[in-house]
């Protein structure tokens, strides 16, 4: 605890001292950057379905996190970012320093045991840790080293997490950028192997290659092609030590302000992707009697959307349909795993508001990043869309959702496939306010409504699986 604080401590006078000290040489370039956001959260129905089940599961919580930093020039053409992050729930550590009796809330804890911390305890990190070379030989190569932020388009692939926690990476992300595109080449290390402890290999990397170019000086949008690697050395789970790649592509023109909106009225994405690999059958799925075999990797995955703006006065009005389609596998018994494997997305709002989908594991047997995997049946998620943007201060709008199978029936066994039904609805309902360029406010109601492939059916609970959130988000930068 005592290094936590005192790396807040040194970022902190970093933040202070270094405006002071690169102001008397009168060349300061430094600048302290900040993300404050706190929100009260319900949920309601996410684990039974069930409105009068028992125990209940409707319950509140208030995520927070906080975070500082700076950034600035250590040299010329060498820049430093350094952050701390903390990040919790209300309540989940003693605030409360005073003495007081066994009677007053001196022990503020989650869990509300008055005695020992909750396992949603918070958590202080260095978030951010990196150096950046600039125009290295003289060249339009830069290269950053260090703990990092690294999103790719749209995050479908590699994302950030803003209304969570965020993504960050340990690393090298080095390039050329140019005018109008740019070409990237990773290695991240997620997972290290500690030799003391154990001397099996469970490293777990990802690299590869991204490449970002205007069409038009962006008039007709961004094209990005990727190809992303990952390796992962870890078994014992029945599918073990995955390796392949992702290849993919994303088209998009994006519509974020009135300014945007009177330039062109249109805007659009559409991102495909293709995963080749293979990973260790260490539960005999394929049922030919043995566990050293390999199984082939092969997902897909499409997601779109078209959006149409409309200016009227101080209002610009947008009306929207997208898709979203993750592979499933139909025959967990071929030798092939067809689903999608879920990298590190941006999951947020990916697949309504609510997330369920999110943290939903589809029958999947293998877990990377935040999301499901393997053998199951995909979900594809069709939404039509409005939204409304007042003076660039108001905006407020209505999503529909429609949850299906990718694939309408699975074989897991020697028996024939069973049928997967549909999953539901939802409805999102949001509104945010800018109440300055560095304050918002926000809030969600989402209603999914589940169908027999969540419930089983045959006369389970079926009742609606409701999220309420509100917030406030605070920015300097």
């Amino acid at each position: 605890m005592y290094r936590k604080l005192m790396l807040t401590v040194l970022v902190l006078g970093l933040a202070v001292a270094s405006p002071i000290a690169m102001a008397e040489e009168g060349t300061s370039k430094w600048h302290v950057f900040a993300d404050a956001q706190a929100r009260w959260d319900r949920l309601e129905n996410y684990f039974d379905f069930d409105s009068n089940g028992s125990p209940q599961d409707a319950f509140s919580f208030t995520p927070y996190r906080v975070l500082v930093g700076v950034d600035g020039e250590l040299a010329n053409n060498v820049s430093v970012r350094i952050a701390v992050q903390n990040s919790g729930y209300w309540g989940n550590q003693t605030p409360f320093l005073s003495g007081a009796s066994v009677y007053a809330p001196n022990f503020q804890h989650l869990d509300g045991d008055f005695v020992s911390q909750s396992g949603s305890e918070s958590n202080t990190m260095l978030y951010n840790g990196s150096i950046t070379l600039h125009k290295m030989f003289g060249s339009k190569i830069n290269a950053t080293v260090g703990r990092q932020e690294t999103e790719f388009g749209n995050g479908l692939i590699i994302g950030n997490e803003p209304f969570y926690n965020g993504n960050v990476f340990d690393g090298v992300n080095a390039g050329w950028d140019d005018d109008g595109w740019a070409l990237h080449g990773f290695f991240f290390k997620t997972s290290e192997t500690n030799p003391a402890v154990s001397a099996a290999h469970d490293d777990h990397t990802i690299d590869g290659l991204y490449y970002t170019n205007k069409l038009g000086d962006g008039k007709w949008g961004d094209l990005d092609v990727y190809a992303v690697g990952f390796q992962d050395g870890f078994e014992g789970f029945g599918v073990g030590a995955p390796h392949f790649w992702t290849f993919g592509g994303l088209w998009r023109q994006m519509v974020n302000s009135k300014a945007d909106a009177e330039k062109h009225n249109w805007d659009w994405s559409l991102e495909v992707a293709t995963q080749s690999g293979d990973v260790n059958d260490e539960f005999d799925l394929d049922g030919d009697g043995k566990t050293s075999d390999e199984l082939n990797l092969g997902g897909t995955i499409i997601e779109g959307w078209l959006g149409y703006n409309l200016v009227h006065g101080n209002m610009v009005h947008r009306f929207s349909a997208g898709v979203y389609s993750a592979s499933g596998d139909d025959d967990a018994t071929d030798g092939n795993l067809d689903g999608w494997v879920n990298l590190y997305p941006t999951v947020h709002g990916r697949l309504g508001n609510s997330d369920f989908f999110s943290i939903l594991n589809q029958g999947s047997s293998y877990v990377i990043g935040f999301g499901p995997s393997g053998f199951g049946p995909g979900v594809t998620a069709w939404n039509l869309g409005y939204r409304a943007n007042v003076n660039d201060k108001h905006y407020f709008g209505v999503k529909y959702w429609n949850f299906q199978p990718t694939e309408d029936s699975i074989k897991t066994g020697s028996s024939s496939k069973v049928s997967v039904g549909d999953f539901g609805n939802e409805f999102d309902f949001w509104y945010k306010y800018a109440y300055s360029e560095n304050v918002w406010f926000f809030a969600n109601a989402s209603v999914l409504s589940p169908d027999d492939g969540l419930t089983g059916g045959n006369g389970a609970p079926d009742d609606s699986v409701t999220r309420f959130y509100a917030g406030i988000k605070l920015m300097v930068d």
